[in-house]
């Protein structure tokens, strides 16, 4: 006879070897933007980004939800089918960077609960894929994850629209980096939080105009800092909830 223990036990060992569901993953041309042909059966995003755009890095960022910092294990497994139902159509990461050339990602999500042919351009991360892709296909995802879920928003508008990315790079060299973009402001920091670039997207979207040392710019640095340093404790980036630096190990 099967006990209600032995079956909670049989249930909870099946649900934990249970594969992660197939998505799949068409790679786009790095550089390239969403080709119509795929805009009109998909939603589009025009103000994506990289978690990180290390080329190495970057795929498992997307299967896991998860920045390199915080490794973790894939949510699902890619499939290379261009005529799914449900696919990811994402750019190749090209250069780990902190420019808009590197960090910016062509992407578009096709799913049958989302409008065809919408575009969105609120900033998304690559992070905020597999918790928005799970939930549409039915799998609840980890509540530890930083990323966003952002299915109830894309299929029926409901949640606010996200204001701002974080990324990372360079990850254990000298030059490591952190980068956020809120609204069109962008600022670029070391790990210890010293800044490194002030840029205004929406006047200089080419990134010419450093405006991290221009006195009239101060308090922006300092409003920007104090988010970066949110994202910080958000992520585990570093920093516990309360704010403090974490020992290195």
């Amino acid at each position: 006879m099967l006990t209600r223990r032995a079956f909670t036990g049989a249930l909870a060992g099946s649900l934990a070897a249970a594969e992660p569901p197939r998505i799949a993953v068409i790679a786009l041309p790095a550089g390239a933007p969403v080709p119509p042909a795929i805009a009109a059966t998909a939603v589009v995003f025009t103000r994506a980004y990289f978690a990180c755009p290390d080329p190495a890095l970057a795929p498992a960022v997307l299967l896991s939800g998860r920045y390199p910092h915080g490794k973790g294990p894939a949510l699902f497994q890619p499939a290379p089918d261009p005529a799914a139902p449900v696919a990811i159509f994402i750019g190749a990461a090209r250069q780990d960077s902190p420019s808009e050339s590197a960090c910016r990602v062509a992407l578009a999500i096709r799913h049958p609960k989302l409008a065809a042919g919408r575009v969105f351009d609120f900033p998304i991360s690559t992070v905020d894929i597999a918790p928005t892709l799970l939930t549409l296909v039915g799998v609840e995802p980890p509540d530890n994850l930083p990323g966003r879920d952002l299915s109830a928003l894309l299929a029926a508008g409901e949640g606010a629209r996200p204001e701002s990315i974080y990324s990372e790079g360079g990850l254990a060299s000298p030059g490591e980096w952190r980068m956020m973009v809120r609204g069109l402001d962008k600022i670029v920091v070391r790990r210890n939080l010293d800044v490194l670039h002030l840029y205004n997207l929406g006047e200089d979207p080419y990134e010419l105009e450093d405006l991290s040392r221009e006195i009239g710019f101060r308090l922006k640095v300092d409003e920007l800092k104090a988010l970066v340093r949110i994202w910080m404790r958000r992520t585990s980036d570093g920093m516990d909830p309360s704010g403090l630096r974490r020992r290195k190990s």
